[in-house]
């Protein structure tokens, strides 16, 4: 830095430097003048009195960068620049308050413009190309240039930009160039290498780049006497404790212990000979941050300041123009003495090259935050929820800063108000039980249809009638209140029948699927040990040491007296099963002031009423169909039963929605989307999507078939009551995340989100949901409640359920579900724990050892598949009985789709075993080579198993059995209606169940169809699948010329 002198006898040009040369990254290699800076200025009265052009043009003609020209010179590689003596004219535009911000010209560096808006006011804008002036140089330009125009004399410097590209060169082949690469590339600041920053609060960017927000909050003063304070008590610069302050929030609410964010500095004020220089200084140093959860707050800065002091000696040789990766850096901090009162600023330089950066001004006595983003992956209120949680850490944080990093509290009381909002716990108003519901609709609505299932229809007298007729009967049996009835039965008419007569009964339900395996059905019912079974006499249920009878029995006997019972909240309604983590299934008891609660706070919230006529479409023995199952009765409405073959594909959920007309139904989204394959039918008004999360694609598509559908997510664990939060979609509400959140709690019900000490996790941060409320089931039959059910920290006395879910708070209100905190996953709405599978799994014999995992590729269905090492001495050939024995002990939703062999299970350090290293089972390599497809039609269907099971195509012989490869009942009904769009054929579902190969398949439609006819089309489906877009256009062009001929 001794010899600033200039040679520019090559060419009289120079090359670019590294900060220039980071600039043109992302850029139009032809245009390196493409990128630029904005900064627009409110002008004073006596700023817009001032002659700013003539001030301006003084100013350009002594700055030789405002004249700068790039250019490419023969000889050299890249853009170069030549950077005259002298500045020149910059172009000055008067608007008027309609006229359109001005652009920079080619081979334009500056340019400005002052508009005079409606009301007088006057706004200044200048526009400088990037590559002449960052930010920083932009911002002194223009105080220079209104210090000017107000008669004052800016400070000015003898040395220009030339002369730091000249000593940068000369800086790159020093004596020190060698050690300062080695320091950066040891840096470990890659973000490539896993440790990119993400945060919750982040959604999914497009890939165009979207308007920059901006979000400004001006520390109060006793904010700032609390920084100053901290500052001063860790014995650091105030600008490194807000950095390390900045750091440790997004270590925090991204739940991150490393990543990797970019400290944007300008080394002017490094160097004094550069100090009052315009030009390019800028540059991002990237930096690792390391948070130990346990380590002092101190001395984690400590620490980090000495990081960022070695940053800064070896700052030259940052590879900042060739960055180790292309991956971006996903937040950033700055930190900048202003040159401009913030006030007078209406819009700064945006930096892009972050997607989220803090920018920090410090102007006399003040600090000024400008938090900036990316439009299109973050929400202003996401923005102006990171600002609050920052300056709640400064003043909150201890002057010592003598806490843990675990610790660190950036929920401030304007926050911890809006989270609790989502536990309101103001119960539903006391309402009759659902006996004295039904009655009170007989006596007031006796001929309103209440019950249908396409065959026959009930209005409530009648329904009223039957059910009392029944309730008699089970009490004529010994059945009683608090006595168990199991109900063995599919979804139909006389199932639901009998729920509404053992609930009549004063008794509770144990639902019953009749195709469960015995061995399940068997276990159930002795640990439930019930008054009574009602099943079909063949049954094995029937077999048991427990009273059965069967509905014809019900009905044939001689009519008894019906003595309505008392009823209470804390009697129970209803006995559900569902999978357990230690892989037996738990028993849940649901009370009836539980499920009144529910049943009236959610016909409030989704907008049911009476008359209306709600589809049936789950079984009885999972609780997603009891928001319309018990709906119907709260509001007086009708329920439609969907028959198990309305249900079979497409075609035949057409033919229900024609038939019966529902107004209301709800499904697992899975199931939908796979009945919608094909031709679109007609919706009813309302859809309610549970059981599993909704994903985006689903929701645009119904609101493309059906604007005007009303739309809703609705959640909720078994152990709360069916569901406790739900979110009103709109067409017109795109999100910016592919996870559809939930925005609001069902009257009587409490949410939180809670770390593992039950603090609540501040917005954006990873949390545990936790339930409370009315809808609290009474706890597991048989079992201890201590591990799921936990003391209310918010309201002593209270209980809370430990769902198992993770989730974070939306910036937007309500909170998004991200995750289970266990090995437990939903597949098509059954809640499967994968410890029950492997459980069952280890019973086999021949089988060592045993883990299932659920795969869900980027294209097709997710499917449950198994991974087992057989003991030694068993071949790969028992596999087949192996799944046989597993359907006896597993109901169908928690059986895998396959089976697969590993010589041994991978494992942690620790012994565990690593479930994300199981290999990919499109992946695996084939024990023989796939055969190939002998004729179009099974090249055809191939291709179509293919693309449903998300593998290529030739990965899938035409003999491999498509529910071995990982199909179910689900892609059966999307390939039938696959079928049906290219052979204009009717196929049921049994025919691919009976002929699970391509090539057994083609065999069976032909026998459909005439096999030539089918021949055909699939060559001429495969030829015109093989088409580029274009080709397809010219083709159809030309058959729509040929039609209008043969018409004319």
């Amino acid at each position: 830095m001794n010899d600033l002198s200039l040679d520019l006898t090559v060419q009289h040009t120079l090359a670019l430097s590294p900060e220039q040369r980071a600039c043109l990254l992302g850029h139009d290699p032809a245009r390196p003048d493409a990128g630029s800076y904005r900064l627009r200025l409110a002008m004073t009265a006596a700023d817009a009195a001032a002659d700013l052009p003539a001030a301006l043009q003084r100013y350009a003609a002594s700055q030789p960068i405002l004249a700068a020209r790039w250019l490419q010179v023969a000889g050299f590689r890249g853009w170069r620049q030549a950077l005259p003596n002298q500045g020149g004219a910059v172009r000055w535009v008067e608007l008027d308050s309609t006229a359109p911000a001005i652009t920079l010209g080619e081979d334009e560096v500056l340019a400005v413009s002052r508009r005079t808006l409606a009301d007088g006011a006057v706004e200044v804008e200048f526009v400088a190309a990037a590559l002449a002036l960052d930010s920083p140089s932009l911002e002194r330009l223009a105080a220079d240039v209104l210090a000017l125009a107000g008669g004052d004399t800016p400070l000015s410097s003898d040395v220009g930009y030339e002369h730091y590209v000249q000593w940068r060169q000369d800086m790159a082949a020093d004596e020190d160039a060698a050690q300062g690469r080695a320091y950066w590339q040891h840096a470990q600041v890659d973000p490539a290498q896993g440790a990119a920053l993400q945060l919750g609060l982040r959604g999914n960017p497009a890939t165009a780049q979207a308007e920059r927000l901006n979000v400004r909050r001006q520390l109060s003063g006793s904010q700032l006497r609390g920084a100053q304070a901290l500052a001063d008590g860790l014995g650091q610069p105030l600008d490194f404790v807000l950095q390390g302050l900045w750091w440790a929030l997004l270590g925090r609410v991204s739940d991150q212990p490393s990543f990797v964010g970019g400290w944007l500095h300008d080394c002017r004020g490094d160097y004094d000979h550069f100090e009052h220089t315009l030009g390019v200084f800028e540059k991002i140093l990237p930096l690792r941050v390391d948070l130990d959860p346990a380590c002092r707050f101190a001395d984690w800065l400590q620490q980090a300041e000495g990081r960022l002091g070695d940053h800064l000696g070896w700052q030259e040789y940052c590879p900042i123009e060739a960055p180790t990766s292309t991956a971006p850096l996903l937040a950033g901090f700055v930190f900048e003495q202003a040159r401009l009162a913030p006030g007078q600023v209406l819009a700064y330089p945006n930096r892009p090259a972050f997607e989220l950066l803090l920018h920090v001004r410090a102007w006399g006595e003040t600090l000024h935050l400008n938090l900036e983003a990316n439009g299109a992956a973050y929400s202003a209120a996401g923005l102006e929820v990171l600002l609050e949680q920052l300056c709640t850490l400064v003043v909150t944080l201890p002057a010592d800063g003598h806490i843990a990093l675990a610790d660190l509290e950036p929920i401030g009381a304007g926050e911890r108000e809006r989270l609790l909002a989502l536990a309101p716990s103001h119960p539903v108003s006391n309402g009759e039980w659902l006996p004295q519901l039904l009655a009170r609709h007989a006596r007031q609505t006796p001929h309103a249809m209440a019950l249908s299932d396409g065959r026959q229809r009930l209005d409530y007298a009648t329904l009223q009638q039957k059910v009392t007729r029944m309730a008699g009967w089970l009490q004529g049996q010994g059945v009683g209140v608090g006595q168990c009835v199991a109900i063995e039965s599919e979804r139909s008419l006389q199932g639901v029948l009998q729920v509404l007569a053992v609930l009549s009964a004063g008794a509770y339900y144990l639902p019953l699927e009749p195709a469960w395996p015995d061995e399940r059905r068997h276990d159930l019912l002795t640990r439930a040990a019930p008054a009574l079974v009602l099943c079909d006499p063949a049954s094995s249920s029937a077999q048991g040491p427990w009273p059965s009878a069967s509905l014809e029995q019900a009905q044939n006997d001689a009519e008894l007296p019906f003595v309505p019972p008392t009823l209470s909240d804390h009697q129970l309604a209803y006995l559900l099963y569902t999978s357990g983590s230690t892989g037996v299934p738990k028993g849940v008891l649901i009370e009836h002031g539980a499920l009144r609660n529910y049943a009236q706070a959610a016909c409030t919230a989704l907008g049911l009423e009476p008359g209306m006529r709600l589809a049936l479409t789950s079984p009885l023995t999972v609780d997603l169909g009891h928001t319309l199952l018990f709906g119907a009765w709260q509001v007086g409405a009708e329920l439609v039963i969907a028959a198990q073959d309305d249900l079979a594909d497409g075609a035949a959920f057409r033919r229900f929605l024609l038939r019966e007309r529902p107004d209301v139904a709800k499904f697992v989204p899975s199931h939908l989307a796979a009945l919608l394959e094909g031709d679109a039918p007609l919706l009813p008004g309302t859809l309610i999507l549970g059981g599993e999360a909704t994903p985006r694609r689903l929701v645009e598509q119904l609101f493309a078939q059906a604007p005007t559908l009303r739309l809703f997510n609705h959640y909720g664990p078994t152990e709360t009551s069916v569901g406790v939060l739900f979110h009103p979609l709109r067409a017109d509400a795109p999100d910016r995340d592919d996870r559809v959140p939930l925005s609001r709690v069902l009257a009587g019900n409490r949410v939180y989100l809670l770390d593992e000490h039950l603090r609540l996790v501040p917005t954006g941060a990873l949390g545990e949901l936790y339930i409370g409320g009315a809808q609290l089931c009474r706890g597991y039959l048989g079992e201890s409640n201590a591990e799921r059910f936990v003391d209310d920290p918010f309201m002593p006395g209270q209980r809370l359920y430990r769902s198992g879910d993770l989730g974070r708070y939306r910036a937007e209100g309500g909170l998004q579900l991200v995750g289970r905190q266990d090995h437990q996953v939903k597949l098509r709405g059954q809640r499967i724990e994968l410890g029950e599978v492997e459980a069952a799994l280890l019973t086999l014999p021949g089988v060592d050892q045993a883990v299932a995992r659920l795969w869900a590729p980027s294209e097709g269905a997710a499917s449950l598949i198994a991974y087992v090492v057989l003991a030694q001495g068993v071949a790969d050939d028992a596999l087949p009985p192996l799944s046989t024995a597993l359907a006896e002990r597993l109901p169908d939703a928690s059986c895998p789709t396959r089976l697969l062999v590993l010589p041994s299970l991978p494992r942690l350090s620790n012994g565990k075993v690593d479930r994300h290293a199981l290999p990919d089972p499109g992946q695996l390599a084939r024990r023989q080579p796939a055969r190939a497809p002998t004729s179009e039609l099974e090249a055809s269907l191939r291709d179509a198993m293919a693309e449903l099971l998300g593998c290529p195509p030739a990965a899938l012989g035409v003999d491999d059995d498509f529910f071995d490869a990982g199909g179910h009942s689900l892609l059966v009904i999307k390939l039938l209606a696959r079928l049906r769009t290219m052979f204009k054929l009717e196929v049921s579902p049994g025919v691919v169940f009976d002929h699970p190969s391509a090539a057994a398949l083609a065999v069976a439609l032909g026998e459909l169809a005439d096999p030539a006819r089918l021949e055909k089309v699939a060559r001429l489906r495969r030829e015109l699948d093989s088409l580029s877009d274009q080709e397809r256009a010219e083709l159809l062009a030309k058959a729509r010329a040929a039609k209008g001929l043969a018409a004319h």
